[in-house]
């Protein structure tokens, strides 16, 4: 039986969620699913995952029988193997970073980082130093590859 078989069973629905406190010097991500945590470290160039996506797609990537860019696009990304409102045992990972005045928090739905490359986000990130406005132009951006999915993005700016 291949790995794919043994763990995913098809479900009517997934709902995924992300959520981040900012804590003494930590930001501690929450998840399940695969909306996702990012950090992009002040005067940084590279955006930094944070949290691991729960679909299959991840799974052959840590088994080893899916290349890490292949993921992005393969059909086994939809198929979520963990989410908010599955049978028991619903666990979500927890995932905690040092974080920096300076810092930025994003937290964002497969609708933002799907379309867009990580360069990209960590662009619109830097763009503008009000949260809002950097949402907007996040969201504008997705829309602007196609849009193919709901966008939810929270932007967090992490002061002194």
């Amino acid at each position: 039986m291949t790995l794919e078989k043994e763990i995913w069973q098809p479900v009517p629905f997934g709902a995924t969620f992300v959520g981040g406190w900012l804590l003494r010097g930590r930001a501690i991500f929450c998840c399940l699913g695969d909306s996702r945590g990012y950090c992009l470290p002040k005067r940084k160039k590279n955006l930094r995952r944070i949290t691991d996506d729960h679909n299959m797609a991840s799974l052959l990537v840590k088994a080893g029988k899916l290349a890490k860019a292949q993921a992005k696009n393969h059909p086994s990304g939809s198929r979520l193997t963990a989410f908010v409102g599955m049978p028991p045992p619903a666990t979500p990972e927890v995932f905690s970073v040092e974080t920096r005045p300076g810092d930025r928090i994003m937290l964002c739905s497969d609708g933002l980082y799907g379309p867009l490359e990580e360069d990209e986000v960590a662009r619109g990130l830097r763009s503008s130093r009000d949260p809002d406005r950097t949402c907007r132009r996040l969201v504008d951006m997705a829309n602007d590859k196609g849009g193919p999915d709901n966008i939810s993005v929270v932007h967090i700016a992490v002061a002194a």
